[in-house]
């Protein structure tokens, strides 16, 4: 079921930004018993998003009452909310339309080619996961990557060089509640405690 705009239809305008250029964000949501898990999280990120690529005011509560109607449905399933600019602009100018903008970590920008490209890698190789790195750190191609040494709980900033000796490791998102990682590489994970301990609370 496709929506645009709170109308049940399934084509965009050829003259979309988005088709043309990813001008747009997006969120992907799990539905559970007709239920949003995380629904104000969600919300959040679309909110960063609109101030980062300098995007009109979203309405929310609409998007959220939206987003409501269409999980009230009832069952379990998948959301996916995509904010477009529209039809617009000149060339990448978006005047009429606003003004690019460099920083974009943190939200979900519809250009996803990076993605696409390290899926293409992962099927490849046979491979479920990899940890890609930045100048900065280091984040999975669609998941968010949790590991654990002893049991002091700390938050630091640590290099891939940690997942060597480390005790467990775990990988997460908004659709996969948690996943345990039995191997990177040659290192082995067979400590499935903490797993087994967070897996009733998803």
């Amino acid at each position: 079921m496709y929506w645009i705009n709170g109308i049940p239809q399934a084509q965009l305008p050829l003259a979309d930004r988005t088709i043309h250029l990813g001008d747009g964000f997006f969120t992907t949501a799990r539905l559970l018993d007709g239920d949003i898990p995380l629904l104000a999280w969600h919300l959040e990120r679309l909110s960063l998003a609109v101030q980062r690529l300098l995007f009109a005011p979203l309405d929310a509560d609409a998007l959220r009452r939206e987003m409501l109607t269409v999980a009230g449905d009832g069952g379990d399933g998948v959301l996916k909310a995509l904010i477009s600019r529209g039809s617009g602009g000149q060339g990448y100018s978006f005047s009429g339309c606003g003004a690019p903008v460099p920083v974009l970590a943190g939200i979900k920008h519809n250009n996803r080619l990076e993605q696409v490209l390290i899926s293409a890698h992962l099927e490849r190789d046979a491979a479920h996961e990899t940890l890609v790195l930045d100048t900065k750190g280091g984040e999975c191609a669609s998941t968010n990557l949790f590991w654990r040494r002893g049991y002091a709980l700390a938050e630091v900033a640590v290099g891939p060089e940690a997942l060597a000796t480390a005790d467990k490791v775990f990988i997460t998102n908004a659709l996969l509640p948690i996943v345990p990682v039995k191997a990177i590489d040659e290192r082995h994970y067979a400590d499935r405690t903490l797993y087994l301990q967070l897996y009733p609370l998803c």
